[in-house]
């Protein structure tokens, strides 16, 4: 990086938000790093396990957590075709877990009633009625016209009401799907619906099945499942009222690939402007893999860690419970300083009689998603420039078997006296999630408030996640 090229990049409004190292977003310049997925930890297994009124072949597949009123809550698949009841469970703790009786009535758990649910607490509501918000397609002998996502709303989560009159809110001559010879209709909605709000897009969004004709074999037309991307300003307004985004496959290896990978389900789970795709993956047996995508725009994803066979969420040995893989939950909950992703667990392959599913928990120390890490030869990661409006640079870092040292750069990348690589305080042999570097004659960056900046920072044997501006 030049001072003539820097000098042209327009500074990022990065503001006090967290900055992840998940992609190259923030980054102007590195060498010498690699990033790496980061490694969950699998909690006490299984946590929930079907009762007598729950059917084990697909229990806890499609399911949420949520952290409110001080403590979690669980929406999961309890039963299966025709009714699709969803399950209600709460606890204090996120690992010990109550079914309530608040059924219609009063003698089960089951709260809802849909295929492939979902919900949310919408932050952009004001009507407390419609605090809550799910996605679901429909139970029984439904119409094919109607095999397409439903919406809902709820000022509990417990108490539901259908929007437009219960009827799909995703018009198939509005937004077909992919025509397909042989096929008077495809099937939607029939794994993971979502609805969430994109604060920074200002729309909501939802996200489903879509389904792809892929080769001819023995002339029979073969099918690939895909995902599909809407947004609509206004759910209540029109809540039939959205624009198709993005639909798409897993195409990178061609029209063969279906046989080997398929994208299942996908949910969107949105944290530090960053979108983080929770994909359910199904490979050859019936395995379904957990893998975790990002984006800017919740449209164009990397694929990155789906082509390297790198799940985020590791199958267990062989006769685990989670074997034969994990169907991660629609969001992940942050509480604690971790990460908390739970996931419906198969011991056997999908749609395997003998299968019997689970809830696992998976969890991750607070944003280390990804790093970029430096070996034995030392690494360099520059920002792009940004203005400064905090005082103080927090760093989540490890540099237990290694070291990072950090320099404060001008806009145009030169360097600034007082701010030197040489008169920054080397972080040696610490693990820290909110590490505050110091300079020699400078405890914190107050002095540079206002001007426009990038950070330099220098690693070796040592991982960096993420950076912060606070006051």
């Amino acid at each position: 990086m030049t001072a003539e090229n820097a000098q042209v990049e327009e500074p990022l409004k990065i503001g006090k938000r967290k900055q992840l190292f998940v992609d190259d977003y923030i980054v102007a310049e590195r060498s010498n790093v690699t990033r790496r997925l980061g490694t969950v930890t699998k909690e006490t297994q299984p946590l929930m396990v079907p009762n007598e009124r729950e059917y084990p072949l697909y229990f806890g597949v499609y399911s949420t957590v949520l952290r409110d009123d001080g403590k979690f809550k669980m929406w999961y698949l309890a039963t299966n075709r025709p009714n699709y009841d969803i399950g209600y469970a709460e606890s204090e703790d996120g690992i010990q877990w109550k079914r309530l009786n608040v059924g219609k009535d009063g003698r089960d758990n089951f709260v809802f009633r849909g295929h492939g649910f979902s919900c949310f607490i919408d932050p952009n509501e004001k009507d407390p009625n419609h605090r809550y918000k799910g996605a679901y397609g429909p139970t029984g002998r439904w119409e094919k016209s109607q095999k397409a996502v439903h919406l809902a709303h709820s000022p509990d989560g417990i108490h539901w009401t259908a929007y437009n009159k219960g009827k799909a809110v995703l018009s198939r001559t509005a937004i077909p799907h992919p025509q397909i010879e042989g096929r008077s209709y495809v099937t939607a909605s029939d794994t993971h619906n979502q609805i969430n709000w994109d604060c920074d897009a200002k729309v909501y969004r939802i996200f489903t099945r879509d389904i792809y004709a892929g080769p001819v074999e023995e002339g029979d037309r073969k099918i690939s499942r895909g995902s599909r991307t809407m947004t609509n300003p206004d759910v209540k307004a029109d809540p039939r009222g959205w624009t198709l985004v993005q639909s798409w496959e897993f195409d990178h290896e061609g029209d063969s690939e279906y046989k080997r990978r398929q994208i299942y389900a996908l949910t969107d789970w949105m944290y530090q402007g960053v979108h983080f795709a929770l994909m359910s993956v199904l490979r050859t047996g019936g395995l379904i893999d957990c893998y975790i995508g990002t984006s800017r725009d919740a449209s164009h994803w990397d694929l990155s860690w789906v082509y390297a066979g790198e799940p985020f969420i590791p199958p267990g040995p062989k006769g685990s419970f989670d074997a034969a893989g994990a169907f991660p939950f629609s969001q992940i909950v942050t509480w604690k300083n971790r990460h908390w992703l739970y996931y419906g667990a198969m011991d056997k392959g999908h749609k395997d009689l003998e299968n019997r599913m689970s809830i696992g928990l998976a969890t991750l120390p607070l944003d280390r998603f990804m790093s970029l890490e430096a070996g034995p030869v030392p690494g360099m990661v520059t920002t792009k420039p940004f203005k400064l409006e905090g005082s103080q640079l927090e760093l989540n870092t490890d540099t237990s078997q290694g070291q990072i040292s950090v320099e404060i750069l001008d806009a145009a990348g030169g360097q600034i006296p007082g701010f030197a690589k040489a008169v920054c305080r080397d972080i040696k042999g610490m693990d820290e999630l909110q590490l505050q570097p110091r300079w020699a004659n400078h405890a914190d960056l107050a002095p540079l408030i206002g001007k426009t900046i990038r950070l330099k920072l220098d690693l070796q044997n040592a991982h960096l996640y993420a950076f912060k501006i606070n006051s």
